[in-house]
C-alpha cells in the first residue's frame, strides 16, 4: 500500500497538469503497477499530493446538567466512604 500511494503521488503533478491524451498514458502506466482499474486510478490520483485539512469536530452537548453530575459525585464519593469503613 506504501509503494501504490508513493507510485500515485509521484504522478499526481504529472497527471494533473496533462493533457487528456497524455492523461490517458498516465492511467496506463499506473495501472498495471498498482492492480487497480483505471477509474480507480483517476480517483486516487485526483487528490493525492495535496493537504487535507479536517474540519474541527462539533462539540457535543452535555447529556446531564451540571448539577446532575455534581449530585452523582458526591454520591458516589459517598458511597466509596462507605466501603472503605465496612472493610476495615
Amino acid at each position: 500500500m506504501v509503494q501504490r500511494r508513493a507510485v500515485t503521488n509521484r504522478l499526481a503533478t504529472k497527471y494533473r497538469q496533462a493533457s487528456r491524451s497524455e492523461k490517458s498514458e498516465v492511467l496506463d502506466q499506473i495501472a498495471p503497477l498498482t492492480g487497480w482499474h483505471r477509474d480507480h486510478c483517476r480517483a486516487e490520483l485526483r487528490p493525492a499530493g495535496r493537504i487535507r485539512v479536517a474540519p474541527p469536530r462539533k462539540a457535543r452537548q452535555l447529556m446531564y446538567s451540571s448539577r446532575i453530575i455534581w449530585d452523582l459525585v458526591i454520591k458516589r464519593l459517598a458511597t466509596q466512604g462507605l466501603k472503605q469503613e465496612t472493610e476495615t
